[in-house]
């Protein structure tokens, strides 16, 4: 009898080492994904940066331009480069080109 509980006791004692044995290995996979997703979320903050330099790079370029066209086309008419972009509704004169 008592060699039947000891039986027994072993089977537990296997069945619980097998479930520790699988729930660290998920533990594991999870702290993987979350590096990954970690890695992930870094590269697309600096991806998000790169956008924002390169967004204001072109803004700019973009505003110039058109302070070219709006001096030319004052250049045609007594008109104030500023007012044609107003009226083209064009913020390249403002400070913070926003």
């Amino acid at each position: 009898m008592l060699y039947h509980e000891i039986e027994k006791l072993e089977l537990e004692i296997e069945r619980l080492r097998n479930e520790l044995t699988e729930r660290i290995h998920m533990c594991d996979m999870r702290s993987e994904k979350i590096i990954e997703l970690t890695d992930e979320i870094e590269l697309l903050q600096s991806t998000v940066t790169d956008c924002r330099i390169e967004i204001e790079s072109i803004r700019a370029e973009r505003d110039k331009a058109r302070r070219m066209v709006c001096e030319w086309h004052s250049g045609l008419r007594v008109q104030h480069p500023q007012d044609y972009a107003k009226r083209r509704g064009w913020d390249c004169y403002k400070e913070d080109g926003k």
